[in-house]
């Protein structure tokens, strides 16, 4: 039961930092050339107990997406990736 409230917990959590990446802090840029990048919270609240490999293709799939909407090029994979 614990297993399925994280599951569902890191689903949850995968597109809301998703959504919110893209449809807000994309948007926002801080003194015009910073943006804030929340979703790198995913991995960082990641439980440690949990499995790895979900972490890494969870992490290397936000990254891509998030890529895929700001077109730019596979640098949020390769720092989630890093990051996870």
């Amino acid at each position: 039961m614990l297993q399925l409230n994280n599951t569902i917990l890191n689903s949850i959590r995968f597109v809301v930092f998703l959504a919110l990446q893209i449809l807000l802090f994309n948007n926002i840029n801080l003194f015009g050339y910073l943006n804030p990048y929340p979703y790198i919270l995913f991995v960082l609240l990641y439980p440690v107990n949990s499995n790895k490999s979900i972490l890494l293709i969870s992490s290397f799939a936000l990254g891509i997406l998030l890529d895929m909407f700001a077109n730019s090029g596979g640098i949020h994979a390769m720092a989630s990736l890093v990051l996870a």
